[in-house]
């Protein structure tokens, strides 16, 4: 599902002693099956713009182009619950969001508000299950008795239920240990791979938008300040800085490698341990 930003602005408490522009003038556009990335310091308007996708906010002006759908304030007549049903959230700390005495009813509570049949939602259901890698044994507890990482992955079967062709990820790691960062990113990469789903991650880890995206939008004060592939955003690192953000670890890594040692290494997105054994091949031929 193709997503596109035309001139959009956005002004909370338009027209009152308190108004705020949150977006000015936004432009961008995702191509199905890709995987973006947007960043940003906090307040740079990055939650604004993702409230747009699925129509809980709608442009002060311009419009914001979702498939079929057209969001623009002048267009507001429009069976919107039919876009949420494309469009899949999933929040910082979703396991909040859990309710049900089950875990099995809460992942069916969306399917059941869409009038998704009881057969078909039986089969969505232990899909989802099993696309975040847990066992049928658990949908029969209650989500409070289960485990942190379990609690957030049920809710991430929530929104996987629902089939969404676009998979929003709002800071999907807050409050995880590095191991379950690794983990969580990794289910992430396979579902969007597996589905050729439309992935839009929200993410102050830059090692994330690093290693995920196919291109990374950077927000700042609202304002889209430049868009690229991770390599031409990373190494831009005065507007990296203008923006508050960081180069990631490992290319700041192989920057002083570069200045210190003479040691020119090349990013094709390896992990630490791959970078390790590159960097222990160099020092052995400078050995030598």
């Amino acid at each position: 599902m193709d997503i596109r930003f035309e001139q959009v602005n956005y002004t909370y408490q338009q027209n009152t002693p308190f108004s705020y522009q949150a977006l000015a003038d936004i432009n961008l556009s995702i191509q199905s099956g890709e995987y973006i990335a947007i960043v940003g310091h906090t307040g740079s308007g990055k939650s604004t713009l993702l409230q747009h996708i699925n129509g809980l906010l709608l442009p002060s002006e311009g419009k914001v182009v979702v498939g079929d759908f057209v969001l623009s304030k002048e267009n507001k007549r429009q069976n919107l619950k039919k876009l949420r049903e494309k469009v899949g959230v999933v929040f910082q700390y979703p396991e909040h969001q859990l309710f049900e005495e089950t875990v099995d009813r809460d992942i069916q509570f969306a399917l059941k508000n869409f009038h998704v049949p009881e057969s078909e939602r039986e089969v969505r259901v232990l899909d989802a299950i099993e696309k975040v890698g847990l066992s049928e044994d658990i949908l029969e507890k209650s989500p409070f008795e289960i485990s942190g990482g379990q609690m957030r992955r049920v809710a991430i079967a929530g929104v996987l239920a629902m089939n969404p062709d676009v998979l929003i990820l709002d800071e999907p790691t807050a409050g995880l240990d590095p191991k379950g960062q690794r983990d969580m990113m990794d289910m992430f990469a396979q579902l969007h791979d597996a589905k050729n789903m439309t992935t839009i991650l929200v993410t102050h880890q830059m090692q994330h938008a690093l290693q995920y995206a196919d291109r990374i939008y950077v927000l700042a004060k609202g304002s889209m300040l430049m868009e690229g592939s991770p390599e031409e955003i990373f190494s831009n690192a005065n507007l990296l800085e203008e923006a508050n953000l960081d180069v990631p670890d490992i290319l700041d890594l192989m920057g002083k490698l570069k200045d210190r040692l003479q040691i020119d290494l090349q990013y094709n997105r390896q992990s630490i341990s791959q970078l390790a054994t590159e960097i222990a091949a160099r020092l052995r031929e400078t050995k030598q």
